[in-house]
């Protein structure tokens, strides 16, 4: 006890929520309260308002003005003031003992907890589209690019079809000239052997003059002669065109393959497709 101020300890048991919790009631200040006290007016309605006020300013959620009746009787009893010193009063409201606080506490922990997480997930979300989006970038120029070896192995392929035609085309004409030249020879070699056989077969005195008959004989023997060689050059022709032939069917060939192997691939990376 302080000798210029008198205090006792009282403790509130909120109904409504709450520890039981003490406080230190001013009985000075109760005492001066009822000495202000008109005529008329209840001592003890006084000091029980002067106890609902500092209870109340102790503890703003509890309602003590709701038990002004037992807080009357306490006063009444107040001659004796170290027997109520401990007293617990049961009175209406609650008292903030600060677990709102601690709950609101781990309300927001668990809410910065969940937004780091979101955070977290929104950043390996948009790291995933990143790559996604260079992979898409990476196959779009995979894909330009097949398409367009594509194209040139058409191209290629095509002209080959077309040179192959003509050579195709040209063998063929170059056997027919063949041909003919082979029967030219044919029937100049007959005409030669029936000129000396017509001649062996005179007498010396029945064949032409020599120089004539030589003349003759040796324009026959040069026809021969261009003749065979031209049979031999389209002879030639004819191997040449066929051996390009051949080259040309191994190259359309190949084309072919890699114009089969190219078109899907570039159908694979297509970007739009992904």
């Amino acid at each position: 006890m302080n000798n210029s101020k008198r205090t006792i300890i009282i403790y509130i048991q909120p109904k409504q929520g709450g520890l039981i919790t003490a406080m230190e009631l001013d009985v000075t200040a109760i005492e001066t309260e009822m000495l202000k006290a008109r005529d008329g007016a209840s001592s003890d309605e006084i000091a029980a308002r002067e106890i609902a006020r500092q209870i109340r300013k102790k503890f703003p959620e509890v309602k003590p003005e709701n038990h002004m009746r037992q807080l009357s009787m306490f006063m009444r009893r107040m001659s004796n003031i170290a027997v109520f010193n401990g007293v617990v009063l049961s009175l209406d409201g609650r008292i903030n003992d600060g677990s709102d606080v601690s709950d609101k506490l781990k309300t927001l922990t668990e809410e910065i907890q969940r937004l780091r997480q979101a955070h977290s997930q929104e950043r390996r979300a948009k790291e995933a589209l990143q790559l996604q989006y260079q992979s898409l970038k990476r196959f779009e120029g995979l894909y330009k690019s097949a398409n367009q070896d594509l194209t040139e192995l058409r191209s290629r392929l095509q002209h080959a079809e077309e040179e192959a035609q003509r050579v195709r085309r040209a063998a063929l004409q170059a056997r027919d000239r063949e041909m003919e030249a082979i029967q030219q020879v044919s029937a100049m070699e007959i005409r030669l052997q029936v000129a000396e056989q017509k001649l062996a077969e005179q007498k010396p005195q029945e064949r032409p003059a020599g120089p004539r008959n030589e003349k003759e004989l040796g324009d026959l023997r040069r026809k021969l002669k261009n003749a065979q060689d031209a049979e031999q050059q389209l002879r030639d022709t004819v191997f040449s065109l066929e051996q390009e032939n051949t080259v040309l069917r191994e190259e359309l060939q190949k084309l072919a393959e890699g114009t089969s192997t190219s078109a899907p691939m570039a159908e694979e990376l297509d970007p739009y497709a992904l």
